[in-house]
């Protein structure tokens, strides 16, 4: 017999023993977050934070897909409080300032107490040498200092929570597509 044989053997004994003896049959909950149940959601939560976190780390800031430009972007609503308005705003803000918007309202509430202004990052664009430069090796989109070290502070700092809120929404939206699929199967 197996063991998820026996389980039902015994649920339909206790139900028929309590029948019997008068008794009103027991409710059975379901609990959504029992472990065995959802383990692998655990281990794929586990290693996907896990990855994250690490490449957030040891990847330097302005390696990410457009992430200088989402920088700017959070930055102005750190700054001012509110999203671009008009066309120099947009300008000021960056070409992600036409996006939607509620990511970086959410980072820009998030770093709003940091000085998002320092550290000064020096953009290599402003080198004459960026072109020789960025043929021969990976281009970068600024120049490293020590600022961009740990322990991190205000606009660096700003950087790595943007980051970790990034992972942060990542991992509900891997939660609610686990759920979505046990619910389509």
């Amino acid at each position: 017999m197996r063991p998820a044989e026996i389980a039902t053997g015994l649920i339909r004994t206790t139900i028929v023993g309590m029948a019997k003896k008068g008794r009103k049959r027991p409710v059975r909950r379901q609990m959504p977050w029992r472990l065995p149940t959802h383990w692998g959601l655990f281990i794929v939560l586990l290693v996907f934070l896990t990855l994250a976190i690490l490449h957030s780390l040891i990847v330097p800031i302005t390696q990410g897909e457009d992430e200088l430009a989402h920088y700017r972007y959070i930055s102005f609503i750190a700054q001012h409080g509110r999203l671009p308005v008009n066309a120099a705003e947009r300008q000021q803000a960056w070409y992600r300032a036409d996006w939607p918007p509620l990511y970086h309202l959410l980072v820009g509430w998030a770093v709003s107490g940091l000085d998002t202004t320092r550290p000064h990052l020096k953009d290599v664009g402003e080198s004459p040498r960026r072109r020789l430069v960025g043929e021969i090796f990976y281009p970068r989109l600024i120049i490293y200092t020590e600022d961009a070290n740990w322990p991190w502070q205000d606009g660096i700092l700003a950087w790595h929570i943007g980051r970790f809120m990034s992972i942060g929404f990542a991992a509900v939206a891997l939660i609610f597509t686990y759920f979505t699929a046990l619910e389509l199967a």
